[in-house]
């Protein structure tokens, strides 16, 4: 089953103007969607019974990532992600039961709160906050190539995060000024109202950032500080949740045969003898640090309630099949569909991990996410289907 460069045509009839993408939203029908054609339409029916086709074909090739999640891959890139025709059809958002779940990206909806007061936290809103998207799929010379399989990725976690309670704006193909610009307009919109805040982010990337369509790198250093206590006071306290498929380096992790018996030494570790003398002639100038007499409730650190989640550890390349989308992505969408009702984020990501240590591309290439926490000390349960009036 492959997908064909006819899908980048697949719209549906329009009734607006051509409009830029950068404008372009999805969040809730309300604005026009564009295309990889440029054209923008609302409301409309498929121009042939060929577009309704490749409309069900991509609809089985999420059931087919989802049920055949191991099976070997057809065509691997070794750059992050990639996607061309972001799809919105607006297809069924009704959540559903355990015994009717299927595999469109479909979420089993919460039948009891999550929501002790001292250990996890608070989602409870109709609205849970904004989940931002920006899917880089073509850059503006050859020295990135085209990101296939990224819209898949994209079109997954629309489809997610919209039940889970989110407003979703997906963008698409972003310079690196236009990125910064979102990320600060989105930061401006956090309301209190607001429970958590969600940004995926998919492109090519180095170990400290990711390029936008221009190629030029947009430090993760400085979009986290758009979203810091200092910066997004609304969202103090609360979760901040950052996915990144993208490479973070030009390593190739081959792995490792799990050979070692429990007393065997890899070659790579030194006696402990050495590793002391080491440590010992670094002759370390210990500083003193100064300490409060007292608890501080007045001040909180700048950074708190952060998560990141990156598709690969730093310095390795992302794998990524070019028809069903990256690892991650397909891993993540298909565990916050059917756990998210029951199990909190990081339970989820141990869940995801564990898939993708277990895949192996065609090049022989293995591939390990890495979490990072900022000051992230509670659980996260999104509770979905379920609010406050």
């Amino acid at each position: 089953m492959k997908t064909s460069s006819r899908m980048a045509a697949f719209t549906k009839r329009p009734n607006t103007q051509e409009f830029e993408e950068t404008n372009t939203r999805d969040t809730d029908g309300s604005h026009h969607h564009r295309t990889e054609t440029g054209i923008a339409s609302k409301i409309g029916v498929w121009h042939s019974k060929e577009q309704h086709e490749l409309h069900m074909r991509m609809e089985t090739m999420l059931d087919l990532t989802s049920n055949v999640f191991f099976q070997s891959e057809n065509k691997i890139s070794n750059y992050p992600e990639n996607n061309d025709s972001v799809i919105d059809q607006n297809q069924n958002k009704q959540l559903v039961s355990p015994q009717t779940l299927g595999s469109h990206c479909l979420v089993v909806r919460s039948s009891q709160w999550h929501r002790n007061e001292e250990e996890d936290y608070v989602m409870t809103s109709k609205c849970r906050g904004i989940c931002l998207i920006i899917n880089n799929v073509t850059f503006d010379t050859n020295i990135f190539p085209k990101r296939k399989g990224s819209d898949m990725d994209a079109f997954r976690f629309k489809k997610i995060f919209e039940q889970l309670g989110f407003e979703v704006e997906s963008k698409r193909n972003l310079t690196a000024e236009k990125m910064k610009n979102c990320f600060k307009q989105k930061a401006a919109l956090c309301t209190s109202r607001h429970d958590a805040l969600v940004v995926i982010l998919l492109s090519h990337g180095t170990e400290s950032g990711i390029y936008g369509t221009d190629n030029i790198e947009v430090d993760m250093n400085d979009i986290l500080t758009q979203f810091d206590n200092r910066n997004c006071k609304k969202l103090l306290g609360k979760p901040k949740v950052f996915i990144v498929q993208a490479c973070r380096g030009r390593m190739a992790d081959y792995g490792v045969k799990e050979t070692q018996t429990l007393f065997s030494q890899p070659e790579s570790q030194q006696p402990a003898s050495q590793l002391t003398q080491n440590i010992n002639s670094q002759s370390p100038v210990l500083t003193r640090i100064p300490r409060w007499a007292e608890e501080d409730k007045d001040y909180c650190p700048t950074r708190t309630d952060m998560m990141l989640c990156f598709s690969s550890h730093t310095g390795f390349l992302s794998t990524r099949n070019e028809e069903d989308g990256s690892w991650l992505g397909a891993s993540l969408a298909r565990h916050l569909g059917m756990e998210a009702h029951r199990r909190h984020l990081v339970d989820i990501l141990n869940m995801v991990s564990r898939d993708v240590k277990k895949r192996r591309s065609t090049d022989g290439h293995k591939q390990v996410i890495e979490i990072t926490t900022i000051g992230f000390d509670k659980n996260l349960y999104f509770n979905p289907g379920l609010y406050d009036e």
